[in-house]
């Protein structure tokens, strides 16, 4: 008797049991096993987080999955990247030790970031930092104590990678939350930095292929600092995380909590950005970045602001 003869309910609770590798494997053998299994994989697949070097080294191998078999890519609806330098540009030493790749792969990775919009020395910050994601979280652990600021900055642009890929593969994507990128003013390209380049490639041209994964994106969240203390107000480059995804067509709304003003020159421009609905709770932002955010956006139809205080 083959699998597949079993009933929809047996098939589901045996491929509940089995690692999410291979039920991605046991899914492409026929329709009636893609049907018992996409329960399973759709839940894997939903929300992408990126905090950790554990979420890196479990994300790039869903990057893959999703490479090779480009459907599941569909089911992606949010991506989270909630790690960030801290405010401060710390001298990372470039990774040097590559992952083991086979040829298929690593053709599929590459192609995958030229349709990203990535080209030239672009192409060759974020292949570096792709190929460089640790294979396997707890033996890295053991050359990197991660116990720092510094430290756990390390992990920043091997997310920022990661997230940038899987806006691109993921057409139904409809909400993205992340940490402050950068906020140097005048910077146009910083090596690893590679997903505030995707960001205003993509917003730029939104007829790319790199931008398909923004086609569906409503809703946006600004998170403080990665390693920000919830209960405290973080200070926050509010217009400079606005501005990345602000231009993005899609986008309706925008939700920032716990922040405070943070003095950068760095302004707005009127009627620049498509928010429909700003949300900015529990913070303490001064008048002029109220005044700065209300006049950004082209058509507001809902603002809430509300002056925090933490219980």
């Amino acid at each position: 008797m083959r699998l597949q003869d079993f009933p929809t309910l047996i098939i589901s609770e045996i491929a509940s049991n089995l690692p999410l590798r291979d039920v991605v494997i046991l899914a492409q053998q026929s329709d009636t096993l893609h049907y018992a299994c996409e329960p399973q994989i759709r839940r894997a697949h939903r929300q992408v987080q990126l905090s950790s070097l554990e979420d890196c080294c479990h994300g790039f191998q869903i990057l893959l999955w999703t490479l090779r078999w480009p459907g599941l890519g569909h089911y992606v609806r949010h991506v989270e990247m909630n790690t960030s330098y801290g405010g401060e540009c710390f001298d990372i030493p470039r990774p040097t030790d590559k992952r083991s790749l086979s040829d298929k792969d690593t053709a599929l990775l590459k192609d995958a970031i030229c349709r990203a919009g990535y080209e030239k020395a672009e192409f060759d910050e974020i292949w570096l930092q792709v190929s460089t994601i640790p294979e396997d979280a707890s033996t890295a652990y053991n050359s990197m104590s991660f116990t720092t600021d510094k430290e756990k900055a390390r992990v920043t642009p091997w997310a920022q990678a990661l997230t940038a890929m899987f806006i691109s593969t993921s057409p139904n994507l409809e909400s993205f939350a992340f940490a402050p990128i950068s906020w140097m003013r005048g910077v146009t390209w910083e090596p690893r930095y590679v997903l505030k380049e995707f960001l205003a490639y993509s917003s730029r041209h939104p007829e790319s292929s790199c931008a398909q994964g923004l086609e569906n994106l409503r809703r946006v969240r600004l998170l403080p600092w990665g390693q920000h203390t919830p209960g405290i107000y973080a200070a926050y480059p509010l217009s400079v995380s606005m501005k990345l995804v602000g231009y993005i067509p899609a986008v309706q709304t925008c939700w920032v909590e716990e922040v405070q003003s943070l003095d950068v020159a760095e302004v707005l421009e009127p009627a620049s950005c498509h928010f429909k609905i700003i949300r900015i709770q529990q913070s303490c932002l001064g008048f002029r970045t109220l005044v700065n955010v209300i006049r950004s956006c082209e058509e507001l139809e809902e603002f809430e602001y509300s002056f925090g205080s933490f219980q």
